[in-house]
């Protein structure tokens, strides 16, 4: 336990992080508004006070940041804008206007435009995957021929994985999820590495304009990874269901074998291993177990070559969770939990007090 406490602390002294300032002025929607951000795999929401209209917030970044914000009278919302560090951006808006400077203000000023172009053109109209990933890649092709910014290709990168992610993967694994053979074809796609025409069907159409070995894609926002993490296990249930053989395997185990054979070691892979274990550590309070193991994952997890601006928030959350319910060594009590019944319903609580653990 000492140990991982040191590495916390060496890890968390030896990034460089940059101040990041929002400055927001805002006219017709009551006395305060909500900044929310993600940050080290969790949505932190914020709400502030409007003084004379005006609200100003400050958080320190060592990568770039997806913010959003949101009035409250009434609710409205801009898109996810991102921010890099040393940015400082104003943001005005009343109810006719969005006004978005500093920092990348013309691709935060299209994508808060692209949203609106996408719901004019298709609203009322049946969903049709193919034709909605089309046309924001076209628009988002015509805006990147003239935008300029130190890191263009690095927020095109993000922002074309971001439009295939969401708007074709997404669609693609909540209808065809119990398909194995579209979801192997997923996984095909994916070990090619972005390789063009690398499939021929077109249920699959547009998943192959995103190389993940790309270290810009390493920066996705972290909706995307959960997107991606959801693949994961949709792709471990077909696993399971060609080889009964791993049913009495750790789901973990499963899944961080299945993200080590789709993608190349590189900050993506890092990324999806790292939310995916952070995942497992926050399942605690419905699944107590699910901290056994966890010291072994960590571990193993620092092995990676990208893992280390990672590592603080994995360490910080298993820490705080052990501590929260004692150390899970051998002769430690068990915690309360609840485990479904039979038809899946979370109604039937075992209360395992005063039972021993004898093994992790």
């Amino acid at each position: 336990m000492k140990k991982l406490f040191l590495v916390l602390g060496l890890l968390c002294s030896s990034m460089t992080y940059s101040q990041i300032i929002i400055h927001a002025t805002v006219n017709g929607y009551g006395n305060k508004m909500v900044i929310g951000y993600w940050k080290d795999f969790t949505y932190v929401s914020d709400t502030l006070q409007l003084n004379r209209n005006k609200a100003h917030y400050k958080f320190d970044s060592s990568e770039p940041v997806y913010f959003k914000l949101q009035t409250t009278d009434p609710d409205t919302y801009t898109p996810f804008l991102i921010a890099f560090p040393g940015d400082t951006i104003s943001i005005e808006k009343d109810t006719k206007h969005l006004v978005i400077k500093g920092g990348a203000e013309s691709y935060n000023t299209f994508l808060t435009r692209l949203g609106a172009e996408m719901r004019a053109k298709f609203a009322g109209m049946p969903p049709d995957y193919n034709a909605s990933t089309q046309y924001l890649l076209d628009r988002s092709e015509d805006f990147f021929s003239t935008f300029k910014h130190p890191q263009k290709q690095l927020i095109k990168n993000i922002h074309t994985q971001f439009i295939v992610t969401n708007y074709k993967l997404s669609p693609i694994m909540v209808k065809y999820s119990s398909e194995a053979t579209i979801m192997n074809g997923i996984s095909t796609i994916i070990k090619s590495q972005g390789v063009p025409g690398a499939n021929g069907d077109a249920n699959l159409k547009y998943l192959d304009r995103v190389n993940f070995s790309n270290p810009n894609i390493g920066f996705a926002n972290l909706p995307d990874i959960i997107t991606m993490n959801n693949l994961i296990r949709i792709l471990r249930t077909h696993a399971i269901e060609k080889d009964t053989a791993l049913k009495d395997t750790d789901e973990y185990v499963i899944e961080n074998k299945i993200i080590k054979e789709l993608f190349k070691e590189s900050r993506y892979r890092s990324r999806l291993l790292a939310y995916n274990l952070y995942y497992r550590i926050n399942q605690y309070t419905q699944y107590p177990m699910q901290l056994a193991g966890v010291e072994d994952f960590v571990a193993g997890f620092r092995k990676e070559n990208f893992s280390t601006d990672l590592l603080p928030a994995i360490e910080k959350s298993y820490l705080s969770q052990v501590a929260s319910i004692g150390a899970l060594s051998k002769g430690a009590v068990a915690p309360a939990f609840k485990l479904p019944d039979t038809k899946g319903k979370s109604d039937l609580q075992v209360m395992r007090q005063g039972i021993k653990i004898n093994s992790l």
